[in-house]
């Protein structure tokens, strides 16, 4: 019998959390799976860490992969992905603990519903506080009037990400923290732009899901605990990337007068920001100056090369 989930963990700096995230899988209650750790350049010692790690567990259902350049998160993952053999594949942060049944619960919703491409595990932060795992695709009307005017006219299409729910039900998108994918349909519709360096991957993929009239849903009784942040310090850089991923991202999907719009409002909500605590004004200019794709992280960088253990 083949593999029938395929775990891709990225890892940057940040070896604890990965080691804890593999300990969390190794006692899952459902076992035909593999993990692929994809290392983006961690320093010698966090890299250390993990191999030696690796090398005492000496599990054959780890693999890992070492980048020799900090690729971002889609392209990170992209490689881990292009080496998987599971019929499913679970793109997961590294700071996240599995539940000991969240394997077995998405595997069987997925086996029973064909017709779901994607499925989102429930998060809890380290305190066991709900926190929802699903979201609202941006679109013109929920970015100028909001989400809460969404919900009136549309309530099965904008469900309240405040409650806690028992059963699944379709959204508009998930957390790219932990996104369970029917391997045919990931690759059907091209899987994660390497474009994006840091942030709304999960925005652009969860839209060509929905472009493509496939199904994304949001089941509860799987869950993990989210930390949050583990691999990421945010300064100024970090800032902007959020800003060109995200103008990219409207670019890539929407017509030009709604991408147009929907950019102007978040150049407004950031001013706005900037008035009232000024130090963000760096930020406010160099969103003006600096947020082509052009001037990204991802496109800065030169070279490729991985090992596979």
């Amino acid at each position: 019998m083949g593999v029938s989930i395929s775990i891709v963990i990225l890892n940057y700096n940040s070896s604890k959390y990965t080691m804890d995230c593999i300990d969390s899988i190794l006692s899952s209650s459902y076992q035909n799976y593999e993990i692929i750790v994809v290392d983006n350049n961690s320093n010698a010692d966090e890299r250390g860490v993990i191999i030696d790690y690796l090398k005492i567990n000496n599990n054959d259902k780890i693999h890992f992969i070492e980048n020799d350049n900090n690729f971002g998160f889609a392209l990170g993952n992209i490689f881990g992905i292009s080496a998987a053999k599971g019929e499913y594949i679970f793109i997961l942060n590294n700071d996240t603990l599995v539940d000991e049944y969240a394997l077995d619960i998405l595997h069987s919703f997925m086996e029973d519903n064909p017709d779901v491409s994607l499925c989102i595990p429930s998060q809890y932060n380290k305190d066991g506080i709900y926190h929802p795992s699903f979201a609202y695709l941006p679109s013109v009307a929920n970015q100028w009037f909001g989400n809460g005017l969404c919900r009136m006219l549309k309530p099965s299409e904008y469900m309240d990400r405040k409650k806690e729910y028992k059963t699944p039900f379709s959204v508009q998108m998930g957390s790219g923290a932990s996104m369970f994918f029917r391997a045919s349909d990931y690759f059907k519709i091209g899987g994660l732009d390497p474009n994006f360096f840091l942030y709304c991957e999960e925005e652009d993929i969860c839209i060509r899901m929905k472009k493509e009239k496939m199904n994304i849903f949001f089941v509860p009784d799987a869950k993990i605990i989210h930390y949050g942040g583990g691999s990421t310090n945010r300064n100024l850089d970090i800032e902007i990337e959020f800003y060109r991923s995200l103008f990219y991202f409207f670019d890539k999907n929407y017509n030009f007068l709604s991408a147009k719009s929907l950019k102007f409002r978040f150049l407004i909500k950031e001013f706005i920001k900037s008035c009232k605590k000024p130090a963000r004004f760096k930020l406010f200019l160099a969103i003006i100056m600096r947020s082509s794709l052009s001037h990204s992280l991802r496109h800065k960088q030169r070279g490729l090369k991985i090992n596979i253990i």
